[in-house]
Formats: C-alpha cells, structure tokens, sequence
C-alpha cells in the first residue's frame, strides 16, 4: 500500500528515535467498544477526591468534568473503594478533584492511601495533582505514584481569565520541576485552544516545557461543555493545530508524544488524530477507525491498552494491553 501523503520532518524524526508501535489507549473514563478493541468499566478508574466541588471553576470545566469521576473523599473512602475496584479487575485509578484557590487538587491527605492501595493491590496510579509545592511533591513521591499530569498554561492571561488562577506559567514549570526532583514521572498536559478557542499561550508552554526531564508530554483540545462558559466555543481549525503538533515532535524528539482523551467528536476528531500520527506522535486515545487505518498505512503496530496513554511512556502499563483485532 503507497505510503500516505503530507509526512514530513516531523515524522522522520520519530522514526529515529522510536520502534514502529503506536499506543492505543482507552481507559474506563469512556466506554470504548470496537471490532478493534474493547475497555471495560473498571479498567482504569478516574476518581475525585473532593466529589463534585471545585474552588476555582474554570470557565472550560465548571466542574462538569467532575460529575464523571466517582467520588472518595477521605482516604478511608479511597482505600475502601480500590478494594472493591480491585476485586473487579481494576488495574489502576486516575486521581483527581477540583483544585483550591492555590490551584492545587488535595492530594496531601491521600499520600498513605494511596501507598497502601498500591502495596495491597499493587495498581498503578497517576494524579491530575494542579500546581505542586514542596510539601505535596514529597508526599506524593512517599506515595509511589506513578505519573504525575500537569496542565501547563503559557498564557498569564489566560490562567487568570480561565482558570480564575493568581499564578503564572513559571508556576507550572516549577510544579513539574519540582515533582521530578522527587523522582516522580511526570507527563504535562497542554490543553489547545483554552483561550476560548484560541491559540495563545501553546507555544510557549512547549518551548517553557523542552527544559524539563519529562516522562511524557499530552495534548489536548478544548472541548465545549454543556453548563460552562465556553458551551458554545468552536475549537481551533485543524490546520491551526498541525504546526503546534509539528513544533512539538520536534521540540521533544526522544520524548513520548500522546494525543490525549479530550477533543471534539466527530469529524473533527479524526482529522486531529491523523495530523497527530503523521506528525510523529506516539498514542492516541480512543482512536477513530481513520487513526487506526492509518497507523495501518504507516506500517505502525497499534497496541491497545486500557490505562491513561501517558503511561505507556512508563513500559509498565500491560496487563490488558493487546494488538488490535483486524489490523
């Protein structure tokens, strides 16, 4: 089959820093069911840890995000819950909540918890954690948590306007450094478009991030949400997004590179996932049958697991991964 067009430098860098496999993710978070692949509902399980409650209420969540996550708000709520997900098959959780005025997700209380469940159930856990000061890396690190996501905002303003956030995006870097030199992955979200839509600060996130030792870098796009100030955004055009994609493979070319869950559906989705694998990325999450048909053309092996993408990058996510059916 003829190679598809439009593959450039972007992707040749790829090619000589990675074997020819391509992630395929789909944690519990969204049900996916295809001839290619199947999740179940207690793979990988996202949980708030301050139920449905939110100090700062961004303009693109509002806290909706919440409402999907099961609630375990104290850690003897947290260990009683990973028993009975254990006890089902489940292979990991997804930590996260509404963060305070500081701009941080109350994880410091959990850091025993947490401990425990892995030491009891040995599952893997990762952690939207929000800025991070010393006291909460430590503890996390005491924790044994195995990825760390961060959203990293290169716009001041938009951290404000957004995220209602006195802070700044050398906030975010410091919160990834600092969590590093506690020995913890770290994969950084960069959310495309939180400007309402427009492309501002993405740039300089990434350039601000190439500095860091990271596990894994996440792209996301913005995803207009029913109840939230942003319901009626439209996203950034794909042909915006392709240079960003492009910057980023080339800004980190030994770095694995996701496109994570949240993005618009439909057309748009695939056509974002297709700019995403040609520009080298290496995992997708819930692919489009277009994504998986061209790792295909690609001559990339997809492999499927049903944990966060970004722990892909650890070598450690199996259990439940496989090859794609039908591929």
């Amino acid at each position: 089959m003829a190679m598809p067009v439009g593959l450039g430098g972007a992707w040749e860098i790829r090619k000589r820093n990675f074997p020819d496999l391509v992630h395929f993710s789909a944690p519990s978070v969204i049900k996916y069911d295809t001839e290619w692949y199947s999740n179940t509902s207690s793979s990988f399980v996202p949980i708030s840890v301050t139920g449905r409650e939110c100090g700062l209420r961004c303009d693109h969540c509002n806290s909706r995000i919440l409402e999907s996550m099961i609630p375990a708000t104290t850690p003897a709520d947290l260990i009683l819950l990973a028993d009975k997900l254990a006890a089902a098959g489940c292979r990991g959780l997804l930590l996260s909540g509404g963060a305070g005025r500081c701009g941080s997700v109350p994880l410091g209380g959990f850091a025993e918890a947490i401990l425990s469940i892995k030491q009891k159930h040995g599952l893997l856990v990762a952690a939207h954690t929000g800025l991070v000061d010393d006291t909460l890396a430590s503890k996390l690190a005491a924790a044994r948590l195995d990825m760390a996501m961060v959203d990293v905002i290169g716009s001041e303003a938009t951290i404000r306007n957004v995220y209602h956030l006195d802070a700044s995006p050398e906030d975010c870097i410091a919160s990834v450094k600092r969590l590093r030199s506690k020995g913890i992955p770290v994969a950084p979200h960069v959310v495309l478009g939180l400007d309402y839509g427009r492309l501002g600060g993405e740039v300089h996130a990434l350039h601000a991030l190439s500095g860091c030792d990271i596990q894994a870098l996440v792209l996301v796009v913005i995803m207009p949400l029913r109840g939230t100030p942003m319901a009626g955004v439209k996203p950034p055009d794909p042909s915006e997004l392709a240079p960003v994609f492009d910057l980023a493979r080339r800004l980190f070319p030994a770095t694995h590179l996701f496109l994570g869950c949240a993005r618009p559906a439909g057309e748009y989705k695939s056509r974002v996932e297709i700019l995403a694998l040609k520009a080298g990325f290496n995992g997708v999450a819930f692919p489009s049958k277009q994504a998986i048909s061209l790792a295909r053309d690609l001559n990339l092996r997809a492999v499927f697991s049903d944990v966060c993408c970004a722990l892909s990058a650890l070598g450690n996510a199996g259990g439940s991964a496989g090859e794609a059916r039908h591929s």
